[in-house]
């Protein structure tokens, strides 16, 4: 019995002692981080040197091997399907990972993020990268131009202006239509929309107006979780609206993708254009 017991005791300190590293490791990895100032190299295998970063975005980087930013799929099909000229929108660029990205890519990229401590650590990091042809808006884009309350948590990527249980805090962010910002930036036409709002998609798309067509916005890229929609009617509506305007859906290895594929998936990301380039 006291041999049974014993053994008992040594699984519980070990236990313990597990969750105590899982729950510690962010942390100590982030003290040892700040030692040189913050600035880290991460996202594939290009060089993006990040600000500031919380625990919370060294607890998230663990679901994709230790990358704070996980693109290998966007940077292979930027590489191989699309010109390297124009302008391109990064609607939701967090960070700055896919901005800096696309920065590589294209004359002009446009940044939008609305909440003002992210925008102040994209802002850091687009001053940090050099990254001379980004202009970042601090907005956010809808189907009107106004006010709208964002939701957040304690990570910045899942901060959303559709309201979901585990978003617990609010920020009263500044709307814009995206077509509102064309028309007075003189901009006829994108190369690329980049489009990751956390369930928010529908609206952008719908903001866009006019300029929803591959004539006017070649290519869009936007990631689709089941999870953040607020039911699949929304979804349909999604998809029957960019299949209406003319864009055709793949994956990024240009598979098509029917509409029950796409309901029936958990997480996609999803390449709208009329015809996908090899």
């Amino acid at each position: 019995m006291l041999h049974k017991r014993m053994k008992q005791k040594i699984k519980w300190y070990c236990f313990v002692l597990i969750q105590s590293i899982i729950k510690f490791h962010p942390y100590i990895t982030l003290k040892l981080i700040q030692r040189y100032k913050n600035q880290i190299v991460f996202i594939d295998n290009s060089q993006f040197f990040v600000h500031t970063l919380t625990h919370h975005d060294l607890y998230y980087s663990r679901k994709s091997n230790g990358y704070f930013f996980d693109f290998h799929e966007l940077r292979k099909f930027l590489s191989g399907n699309l010109e390297k000229t124009g302008i391109a929108i990064d609607v939701g660029a967090n960070l700055g990972g896919v901005t800096y990205l696309l920065s590589k890519k294209f004359d002009t990229v446009i940044a939008f993020e609305p909440s003002n401590s992210t925008f102040n650590s994209l802002r850091k990091n687009v001053e940090l990268n050099n990254l001379n042809n980004v202009i970042i808006e601090k907005i956010a884009c809808s189907n009107k131009t106004g006010t709208s309350q964002m939701f957040k948590n304690h990570y910045h990527g899942h901060s959303s202006l559709v309201k979901r249980r585990n978003l617990k805090w609010k920020e009263l962010v500044k709307t814009i239509r995206l077509d509102e910002y064309l028309k007075t930036n003189n901009i006829t036409e994108l190369e690329f929309l980049k489009v990751d709002v956390e369930g928010h998609e529908l609206s952008v798309f719908l903001g866009l107006g006019e300029f929803l067509n591959p004539e006017k916005v070649k290519t869009i890229v936007f990631e689709h979780i089941q999870s953040t929609q607020k039911d699949l009617v929304e979804s349909r509506e999604l998809f029957d609206l960019l299949s209406i305007k003319g864009y055709n859906l793949f994956d990024f290895e240009g598979n098509n993708l029917s509409e029950r594929k796409i309901l029936s998936s958990g997480n996609l990301d999803i390449v709208a254009t009329r015809d996908f380039l090899i």
